[in-house]
This record gives C-alpha cells, structure tokens and sequence, in this order.
C-alpha cells in the first residue's frame, strides 16, 4: 500500500526518504553537500516520482528457490525476505541479487516490462549516482529499507540517454547538470 507519495523537486525531498548513506561517498566527493547537489541534478532532470510503499513482506511464503547472497549485517536476511515476497505474485518478474547495488531485475506491470535496481538498506552514495546513469525513463530505483518498508523512484525521463548526451554533446544545446 502507497503510504506517501511525490516529486523529487529539492534535496529535502530526497532527504527524508533515507535511501542513501551519506557517509559512504569513497572518494568521489570531499563532503555530503557535493554528492547531494551532485544526485540531485540527476533526479531532477530524471522527473523522479516517489513513493513510499507498507507491507508486510514477511508474511510471503519461504521459497526453496533462494539463490542465496551473502552480504554484510542482516541484509542477506532481508534479501531472503524480499525475495520470497517479489515471488509471492504471480509471474512479478525477475531478480538478480549482487552488490553495488545489491540487486536488478525486471518488473512485469501490466503490459510493459520495467527494468529496476535496489539495494536493501542505504546505498553508497557512490552506487548510487552510478546507478542513476543506467536508467531509461519508467525504470525504477528500490530501497528495501526494513520487512515493512520499501521506497520507489521512477524516473519520467532517460537519465541514460542525459549521460549519453554528456558523453557525446551536441555542439548547440547547453549542458547544464553536474556530473
């Protein structure tokens, strides 16, 4: 059930959903404010929309089927727990779990198939700014933050094809991002 809903339009937004470990930034920026300002400016030419979804994964049937997955702390645990759950619906899609971040998949909607990546608990705020570049608009970004919790982004605009652009600029429009 969607408890809270909205639009990434300022860092207080991203803020409050706790999806990122603002301590983690290995190196790639000398403070929090950087990486904030710098993922920010990604979110906002994403057209992000969040949500804040409640329910209780654990009530899904264990699986047999659990690839397994070590990681540090009880994430591993609450691998499990997800995993069971995105199974529990009938032909939900597929997932893969790994690091950096810990997991990717597909998601069956309807008629459209939506690509996804997550991580149980906070990302890196390096994983994460580097996991923005992946997206294509309608993909979506999960954070398992508990067995009760999870916090969804979609993206309304490619992030991957704004990299691209930024990679390969076009001499008459104006790049106006951080990256």
């Amino acid at each position: 059930m969607i408890t809270e809903q909205g639009w990434i339009e300022e860092s207080q937004d991203l803020l409050r959903l706790n999806i990122i470990d603002w301590s983690r930034l290995n190196n790639y920026w000398d403070n929090p404010a950087e990486a904030v300002e710098t993922i920010m400016s990604w979110l906002i030419a994403g057209d992000t929309h969040w949500a804040i979804l409640k329910h209780n994964m654990e009530a899904a049937p264990e699986r047999s089927d659990w690839p397994g997955w070590k990681h540090a702390g009880l994430h591993d645990q609450m691998g499990k727990i997800f995993w069971n759950w995105f199974h529990g619906a009938p032909n939900r899609g597929k997932i893969y779990f790994h690091d950096q971040p810990d997991f990717h998949g597909e998601l069956y909607m309807e008629e459209n198939t939506h690509r996804f990546y997550g991580d149980v608990g906070q990302v890196s705020a390096s994983t994460f700014s580097l996991t923005l570049k992946l997206f294509n608009a309608n993909d979506i970004w999960i954070t398992v933050l508990d067995s009760q919790t999870q916090v969804v982004l979609e993206f309304g605009n490619s992030l991957r094809e704004i990299w691209g652009n930024v990679l390969e600029p076009d001499e008459e429009k104006e790049i106006t991002h951080w990256f």
